[in-house]
């Protein structure tokens, strides 16, 4: 099935200049690794979504009597769920994004549950997800997961706060520009998978390694976009077109202001050259706006994000 963490996305935190990733429930700052990114996003559904106690979820928890592997130490299992009485409730496997569930998955989970003894089992990859419930006499898998969302859930995606915490919008952004954003990132991730893309930083302060739309547009051309905060608290709209055998980038600011001197990038094959892009950005925010009054028109803003590449700014 697909996952209850598709819709969800890690917490984000800017320390030293780098843009690292943020476990909210113990208050770690961690290293952006593919396992963690998926971590994060399941412990997100489970406290925010199915609105059960963050006190109660562990976080590569030790499995009592186990030795790893991979060296000295004992096997970690990757999300525990607890119940009031803190018996093991549920145990979580988590791979990375791109990696198969396969059966030696299930079987390490099994494994690892001989010794939690967890009523239930999930696998996830924050693509996809498997359920099973056990029992002294067997192990059941589950058309769903077996929890009600919380009577709140949702509402959190309307919040702009929501995706400044996770690095969509920046904190110095206006309250009506995250209004909009936070209408089309609802329209971008509701019904269609977010792709998690490793984009190198092209300059200081700016990091594109995130979560990105992808779109086919009808003539051939592949379009991801998303929007992404940067190390000084600005909006970008990053935006990467596959063109046959051409590949470009272009990140523009969406406000400008005395705190942030990134005007634009354009990215190619031959390079990173900068961009007034000022004016650009002021014009897609204002677009922003306008379709966010109206009920956001998500193709029209694609057909503006794809003629920025054949314009020369």
């Amino acid at each position: 099935m697909r996952s209850a963490a598709a819709s969800h996305f890690p917490p984000i935190i800017f320390r030293g200049g780098r843009k690292r990733l943020w476990s909210k429930s113990d208050r770690t700052v961690l290293e952006n690794r593919p396992e963690e990114r998926v971590r994060l996003r399941f412990i997100d559904y489970l406290t925010l979504e199915a609105e059960l106690p963050g006190s109660r979820v562990g976080r590569e928890v030790p499995i009592p009597g186990s030795i790893s592997q991979g060296g000295p130490g004992v096997r970690r299992a990757d999300i525990v769920l607890y119940s009031d009485r803190f018996d093991p409730m549920l145990l979580v496997e988590c791979k990375a994004e791109g990696v198969p569930l396969s059966r030696s998955v299930a079987e390490q989970t099994a494994q690892y549950n001989r010794q939690l003894e967890a009523r239930w089992l999930c696998l996830t990859n924050a693509r996809q997800d498997y359920w099973f419930e056990v029992s002294s006499r067997s192990v059941v898998q589950l058309d769903s997961p077996p929890f009600d969302p919380g009577k709140s859930s949702g509402l959190n995606f309307a919040d702009p706060v929501y995706w400044n915490e996770r690095g969509f919008i920046g904190s110095r952004s206006g309250s009506a520009l995250a209004a909009s954003i936070t209408s089309v990132l609802q329209q971008l991730f509701r019904n269609s998978s977010a792709h998690y893309l490793e984009i190198p930083s092209p300059a200081p302060g700016i990091f594109p390694w995130h979560y990105y739309r992808l779109d086919s547009l009808e003539n051939g051309e592949d379009l991801a976009f998303s929007f992404l905060a940067d190390a000084t608290g600005s909006t970008l709209v990053s935006a990467i077109l596959n063109s046959g055998s051409e590949r470009g980038m272009i990140l523009l600011p969406l406000e400008s202001d005395a705190e942030s001197a990134f005007t634009g990038l354009r990215v190619t094959s031959e390079g990173a050259q900068k961009m007034d892009g000022v004016d650009a950005g002021r014009r897609l925010a204002d677009k922003l706006n306008q379709y966010g009054d109206a009920g956001t028109e998500l193709p029209l803003f694609i057909e503006s994000l794809r003629q920025l590449f054949q314009k020369k700014m």
